[in-house]
């Protein structure tokens, strides 16, 4: 208290005032339970008590009534500078102040004679360095940013020096601070209580997968952990971390992208291939990628696939080219007609009977097409009329003799990948994270496949009582099924024979007609014939038909991480604890005993010295950097849109080339005129003295 009673000039404070979490602290004192006390053990940093003194000559001081056993007291050993330095953030994030390390005295060779740690108000504040203005005529001023300090000469600090064998030892501790000490809500932001865990780094990461940003992952975490108090970091920690990934990726991300791609290959047992192209320079120009389960897909679907190009998915403008088929569950026309036709059934109806019926001839197309541009009055819409001018090239009519596999619509198809594609990716990604966010995509995609593949093994309800149709529904997936079901029906209920010759000798009968293109068909069918049967329809094709055997074999090919398998597996055993004990107090109480017991035993068998910058904490989720030099270099951005140049008009090549406008105050072409000129700013000259004459001085009458 030396310091102090020199400042206030008296022993005794002639006044005290008492902080509002001191006033609430006296409030209502009842009888608590083993199990309360748990709780109010962390709720004790937030009704911590400070005693403000005011000195003799009107300043205040604060300081903090914390357990004698958290103050620092002099002549205390420290085996480490960190040791001492972790020991007095401990007692700032009690009472309510950061912390930081300040500066140290050293002797003529070098030696640490003193070290220096003060509380984070301490020292004075920058000043921020003034600007002259009008140094340059016609140079618009800068912007200067809007800074603040939190550095107001606080005094509070502990002063150590070196012990010997027995390491430092505190010399000097000053408690007193000169500004009120953080409470209640106050205490989030300080940053001895922000903390970004490796539970919460990996919460960040994995929200980044499925395009969740920093700021809504603060969110969903806040709704984690009941406030945003609870939750021990702030919305910039978030950021800043998304922020590190980047920073630490930086010049390597091709190179950690196919180090990435090495590994999988690798451990997938060559099930996974990749390859690349650089330009002259170095430069990445192009990545193509494939896992076991794209080759299985592309065996069994892959007779025909579409590709279109999406845009801004990564930071380098790469544009992603995914190969889309159509599985056996027939997964994957903009509106051009206005919102009353678009929502009127009847008319979209008739128009897909006419355009994606591929049993019309084109005479039959052509005539649909018209009753359906007559009904409904479209022969004045451009897009309609310019749509039938090509009709040749998309109409299904036109490619009866061509199987494609409901890929004629390429351009719904592409647009439906492109938009499921972009839900997980950003424009500012790098390819490490795009890749990343590419895994979560195709899980999620593969995850529906399976969804339909178990959706297929239901029994649907049958429409007719024939065989043929309980076929159909064992053979084909549950989208084909009701596909082939509508063709029974019609070939049923709607199907009559105009004329037929029979004689006594004949057993088979031919069916003539101009789609049937003169195929022969039995009678009295029961089973569907598995010759016209297209095994791409069919449940379980991948497993059945494809080299590479069952969809699941990802599990076989490609090694998991056994400490990821295990983090997951142990958050697994923390739900279902937390879902045995439900809302019963006995049964939390229990679960948090057991916490406490788990983390004493793990902070005792941890490491103190694991402690790692930004940088290297965002090697877990990336992978680390590679130590030697760059050997395929980051590709160029791209420019993926206009020609790179355009032609001028002759109206905007002569106003460039025109007189621009001149300032009448300091005559020059700078972009202004005399109302804002930068001369404005200026002084004014003082009126110069005139001698009796009227004459300026030095000059002649």
């Amino acid at each position: 208290m030396d310091n102090f009673e020199e400042s206030s000039g008296s022993q005794c404070p002639p006044h005290i005032e008492s902080s509002d979490s001191e006033m609430d602290s006296v409030d209502g004192v009842d009888e608590k339970s083993d199990s309360d006390e748990h709780v109010d053990e962390l709720d004790n940093a937030n009704e911590l008590e400070s005693t403000c003194f005011v000195a003799a000559n009107g300043s205040k001081y604060w300081t903090p009534n914390c357990d004698d056993k958290h103050k620092p007291h002099t002549n205390t050993y420290f085996l480490t500078l960190k040791e001492a330095f972790t020991f007095y953030v401990d007692y700032g994030r009690i009472c309510g102040f950061d912390v930081r390390k300040s500066t140290k005295k050293s002797d003529a060779r070098g030696n640490l004679l003193a070290k220096y740690m003060l509380c984070n108000r301490g020292g004075n504040p920058k000043k921020k360095k003034s600007k002259e203005v009008g140094e340059n005529v016609g140079e618009r001023p800068k912007k200067t940013r809007r800074t603040t300090s939190r550095r107001c000469n606080c005094k509070a600090q502990i002063i150590l020096k070196p012990a010997g064998p027995r390491g430092f030892v505190l010399m000097s501790f000053v408690e007193e601070h000169n500004h009120p000490l953080a409470s209640g809500a106050e205490r989030m932001f300080l940053r001895c209580n922000r903390n970004l865990s490796i539970p919460y780094q990996n919460f960040i990461m994995d929200c980044a997968r499925v395009n969740i940003g920093p700021t809504k992952s603060h969110s969903l975490a806040k709704e984690q952990f009941g406030s945003f108090e609870d939750v021990g970091a702030t919305v910039s920690d978030f950021k800043n971390f998304s922020r590190d990934i980047k920073a630490r990726i930086g010049d390597h991300d091709v190179d950690m992208i196919l180090a990435k791609f090495k590994l999988k290959k690798e451990t997938s047992k060559n099930t996974f291939y990749y390859d690349y192209k650089v330009d002259k320079n170095g430069h990445l120009t192009g990545l193509f990628w494939t896992d076991a389960i794209g080759q299985a897909n592309f065996d069994v679907f892959g007779d025909i696939v579409s590709f279109d190009p999406t845009f801004r998915t990564n930071r380098h403008n790469m544009v992603f080219v995914p190969f889309t088929g159509v599985d056996n569950h027939w997964k994957n026309l903009p509106s051009k007609v206005g919102p009353s036709l678009d929502a009127n059934k009847q008319f979209v109806e008739k128009l897909k009977s006419a355009v994606y019926s591929d049993h019309l001839t084109p005479g039959e197309f052509e005539e649909r097409w018209n009753d359906v541009i007559v009904e409904f009055k479209l022969k004045s819409n451009p897009w309609l009329t310019e749509m039938f001018n090509i009709h040749d090239q998309w109409i299904p009519a036109y490619f009866s003799d061509i199987e494609m596999v409901g890929l004629l619509r390429t351009t719904s198809r592409s647009e439906s990948s492109n938009s499921f594609f972009q839900h997980f990716h950003e424009s500012g990604d790098t390819l490490v994270e795009f890749y990343s966010s590419f895994e979560s995509a195709m899980d999620k995609q593969r995850l529906r496949n399976v969804e339909d593949d178990n959706r297929s093994e239901r029994i649907p309800l049958k429409e007719t009582s024939m065989s043929i149709e309980m076929d159909a529904s064992k053979l084909y997936t549950l989208e084909l099924y009701y596909l082939v079901r509508e063709e029974i029906k019609s070939a049923c209920y709607h199907t009559s024979m105009e004329d037929m010759t029979r004689d006594n000798e004949s057993r088979h009968f031919k069916c003539k007609d101009d789609l049937l293109h003169g195929q022969i068909f039995e009678c009295s069918v029961k089973n569907i014939p598995r010759e016209f049967v297209k095994p791409r329809w069919t449940k379980n094709v991948v497993k059945h038909y494809s080299f590479l055997g069952s969809s699941h074999m990802v599990n076989h090919c490609e090694k998991k991480d056994p400490k990821k398998l295990k983090r997951t597996r142990a958050w697994f055993e923390f739900q279902n604890c937390m879902n045995r004990a439900r809302e019963e107090e006995e049964k939390l109480d229990s679960v948090i005993t057991g916490l406490k017991l788990i983390s004493s035993s793990l902070t005792k068998t941890t490491d103190t010295n694991t402690d790692q910058g930004n940088a290297h904490r965002a090697d877990k989720f990336i992978g680390p950097i590679p130590d030697k030099e760059i050997s395929v270099k980051n590709p160029n951005i791209s420019r993926n849109k206009g020609c790179g140049s355009r032609i001028k008009s002759s109206r905007e090549i002569s106003i460039e080339a025109g007189k621009g406008r001149i300032c009448s105050r300091c005559k020059k072409k700078a972009g202004h005129n005399s109302r804002s000129c930068p001369k404005n700013k200026e002084p004014p000259l003082q009126e110069q003295s005139r001698d009796f004459n009227g004459s300026r001085e030095g000059e002649n009458p």
